[in-house]
């Protein structure tokens, strides 16, 4: 005589959407001051000339970036006063000692890689000659290239190479500069989210224990399966701006070893979902990714790869609607949103 033993599983479970760079702000975004410090090399020519000569150099900063709509390209603005020290070279009127000091205002165009930032900058201003050469004051253009690093929520270093001249309007005197600089410099604005604070999984499911051989010669009515629904926190499944899986991954673990005991599960659709901050083009790409990475892992655990089917659905189906307008409060708010999800499955075991 057999009874009817009934398990039912079902799974669901939320994963993370990337903070896509563009939709918020980038690590570089907002106000900044700086200061720097290198080496300079100043150079005259035309009726006076002279051989390039290095000296020490210094400098500050302050401006602005924006970002560039939803492209990880950013536009800024800044005002700088640079000096190189004096120093004695040969020239063609004999010995002299000059340097320079130079002030005006830079464009910049960079492109933002996570918490690094390499740019170009084009730049109009006016530089100074200093001691044997202090009555040479002219405006000139100004062209940098250079790159930064965010190395903390407020901070960066960078590294900057500078090229300034100018020529006199009353002589054919030029005198160009060209500077090597290290910065550090401090952003007023902070643009890192905050973390989301996990929620608690729900307690795994146990299968009920067999009842015992029943006296009745007719087993009871078939009852209907039970389903128990198990959520994972984002931060338990992807890094930052990431489809690759943290590790360890239990909750995956126990979910590998429920599909590969249980073969009565034919198939399973894991479903990826983003929130609606970024494109919907990056958005689909990053759900699907993150799918398939869900995939590659029970698979890695002995389920076969038939049996899963990965579908990416970006932005769609929101669990959640929110118009909070402050960043760290619209990211917490669409939290719902950024999901995995596992389609449920029921199967049923006869036991003698």
């Amino acid at each position: 005589m057999k009874n009817l033993n009934r398990i039912a599983i079902a799974i669901a479970m939320l994963g993370c959407s990337a903070y896509a760079v563009p939709s918020i702000a980038s690590d570089f975004a907002g106000p900044y001051v700086g200061a720097g410090i290198g080496v300079g090399s100043d150079r005259a020519s035309g009726s006076v000339s002279t051989d390039y000569e290095h000296a020490l150099a210094g400098g500050v900063e302050g401006g602005y970036n924006w970002d560039i709509g939803n492209s990880r390209w950013l536009f800024g603005l800044d005002a700088f006063y640079d000096q190189t020290i004096s120093e004695s070279r040969n020239s063609t009127v004999g010995s002299i000692d000059f340097g320079d000091k130079a002030y005006g205002v830079d464009g910049k165009i960079g492109y933002v890689m996570g918490n690094f930032l390499p740019y170009f900058k084009l730049g109009y201003g006016r530089i100074k000659g200093t001691n044997d050469a202090d009555g040479y004051s002219e405006n000139g253009p100004r062209l940098g290239l250079g790159a930064e690093w965010k190395f903390a929520d407020h901070w960066s270093l960078s590294e900057e190479a500078i090229r300034m001249n100018g020529r006199s309007d009353t002589s054919d005197t030029k005198l160009t500069n060209i500077s090597l600089l290290f910065s550090l410099k401090y952003y007023f604005a902070s643009q890192r989210p905050v973390a989301a604070a996990p929620i608690a999984a729900a307690p795994a499911y146990t299968p009920p224990t067999p009842a015992p051989e029943p006296v009745v010669t007719a087993p009871p009515p078939t009852p209907a399966p039970m389903k128990e629904r198990i959520t994972l926190s984002a931060t338990e499944l992807f890094a930052f701006d990431s489809a690759k899986l943290a590790q360890p991954q239990p909750k995956l673990d126990e979910i590998a070893q429920a599909l590969t005991s249980n073969k009565q599960i034919e198939k399973v659709t894991v479903t990826g979902y983003t929130d609606r901050l970024g494109s919907d083009k990056y958005n689909l790409k990053l759900s699907t990714r993150r799918a398939e990475a869900v995939k590659a892992y029970l698979v890695g655990k002995g389920v076969e790869a038939d049996r899963i089917i990965t579908v990416g659905k970006g932005k769609a189906d929101p669990v959640v609607q929110c118009k909070d307008k402050k960043r760290t409060a619209l990211i917490k708010c669409l939290e719902p949103n950024r999901r995995i999800e596992v389609e449920q499955f029921t199967y049923e075991k006869r036991i003698k």
